[in-house]
């Protein structure tokens, strides 16, 4: 019987050195890549993202209105009596104002509301001594841009009353809503409210300007 042969050994200093691993990582051109692609979707998300929120905001300012007006011609049907709405600028006031104060402007609803019903014979459309406030709505935003802007673009009454049969007192009236206040001219988004003389309220998006 032969002898077995051994088995061939490879001198470790003569061993054919491995080729280096691979480090994990992006080449240049990968990274190049990825942030032109990252530059485009910022610049065609981030307008649509600030669009969606003016519109948004433009969109609650809105719904607050026009549930107020609803409500005040609710309450004077139900009450049998005159029911108006009106801009105040606080929380706790005696008497409608429509002057610019806390950096909102002349007739700005967003510096708030007030819904109240007249009582004991008061003057229609004047808050007087006894008569029932109904709804307070504070100021829909601080008076710093940006924000939401209410402005009457037709008509001329300050004051929105309802009749006990739920007709409105005066002519038609048109408001506008903005958002922000200071782009007049610029892309908007807003609303526009119109309360008709029989004292339908009705709401619609309105283009934005350019």
């Amino acid at each position: 019987m032969q002898p077995a042969i051994a088995a061939c050994r490879v001198c470790p200093s003569c061993r054919r050195p491995d080729r280096a691993a691979r480090v994990p990582g992006f080449t240049l051109i990968e990274v190049l890549v990825v942030m032109a692609i990252s530059a485009i979707l910022l610049a065609v998300g981030v307008p649509m993202f600030t669009g969606a929120i003016a519109s948004m905001r433009a969109s609650d300012s809105a719904n607050s209105l026009v549930a107020s007006l609803e409500l005040a011609r609710t309450e004077a049907i139900r009450r049998g009596t005159t029911v108006s709405l009106c801009r105040v600028t606080n929380t706790a006031p005696t008497a409608c104002d429509s002057a610019a104060a806390g950096g909102f402007a002349a007739g700005d609803l967003t510096a708030g509301w007030m819904v109240y019903a007249d009582l004991n014979g008061s003057a229609v459309g004047a808050f007087n001594a006894g008569d029932l406030q109904i709804q307070i709505q504070p100021a829909v935003a601080a008076g710093a841009a940006p924000r939401s802007q209410i402005l009457r673009t037709a008509g001329t009454d300050d004051v929105i009353t309802f009749r006990p049969d739920g007709l409105r007192v005066g002519g038609q009236l048109v408001y506008r809503i903005a958002y922000p206040q200071a782009a007049h001219g610029a892309a908007l988004s807003c609303r526009q409210i119109t309360i008709d003389g029989v004292g339908r309220t009705v709401a619609a998006r309105i283009p934005d300007r350019k």
